[in-house]
């Protein structure tokens, strides 16, 4: 499926002009003419990327950026305005803004924004994934819990060590796959700016990654304490998986 991008410009030659260079490239457009126009395109649709003027109406002091819907909470922006200021460009700083490119347009040069900003949306977005399996697996781990606290209670005992080894195989699959995400961020971020990715989240100790390390140590320490209650020929793969992804976070 193409990535799909809204453009914001009240200046019809720019918005067919763009719209034709970004199709050509292999992209979905959507044109609107004014802020109010675009509040309402990115409050019905989900956009991969929002380029808009600085100057069109609603929009003179990136108005647009203050009153973005919650769908598009996270959508990167490119700014483009044919009247550049300092404190325009100082302003579309505080709102992460990807880039500030000044009309009339060097295609190359707009294309390779929209492909940095899509490359930047990838990652942010694995990073969310990410963050919802945590709560997922935290939520199956606190159930794996539970079940082990009354695994020895005879009025729970339908739950024996087989539920248990499947919620333990559960957690610990969903587990691999968040530090898989995780690493693949990292990858990602590694090809699109080599050697950022280290410098931040290594030599920097990332929060994400070094959570994500003491997760994993974890989930092994625990398989390795009740691999005699859970014999399970599963578990020691998922164990072995577990081993072989902390080893490319370390």
């Amino acid at each position: 499926m193409p990535r799909r991008v809204l453009i914001a410009d009240d200046e019809d030659d720019f918005l067919a002009f763009t719209a034709r260079l970004l199709a050509k490239a292999g992209y979905s457009c959507d044109a609107v003419h004014s802020a109010s126009e675009a509040i309402q395109a990115l409050s019905q649709s989900l956009y991969d990327l929002l380029i808009c003027d600085l100057n069109m109406p609603g929009n003179t002091n990136l108005e647009l950026l203050d009153n973005l819907p919650k769908k598009a909470e996270f959508l990167p922006v490119i700014i483009v305005t044919g009247y550049p200021t300092l404190p325009s460009a100082i302003e579309s700083l505080r709102h992460c803004v990807i880039d500030y490119l000044v009309k009339p347009l060097n295609s190359a040069d707009l294309l390779s924004s929209v492909q940095k900003a899509l490359s930047k949306r990838s990652i942010v977005m694995s990073l969310q994934n990410t963050r919802q399996d945590l709560a997922l697996w935290l939520d199956q781990l606190k159930e794996c819990e539970n079940s082990m606290i009354g695994a020895d209670d005879p009025r729970t005992s339908q739950t024996g060590s087989g539920s248990l080894d499947l919620y333990l195989s559960q957690t610990l699959n969903l587990l691999a796959k968040m530090s898989t995400s995780i690493a693949s961020t990292v990858d990602a971020v590694n090809r699109t700016n080599p050697g950022i990715a280290k410098e931040v989240c290594f030599f920097l100790s990332c929060p994400r990654l070094v959570a994500s390390r003491d997760a994993l140590n974890e989930a092994i320490d625990v398989l390795i304490k009740t691999k005699g209650a859970f014999k399970s020929r599963e578990l020691a793969a998922l164990r072995a998986k577990l081993e072989g992804v902390l080893r490319q976070l370390s």
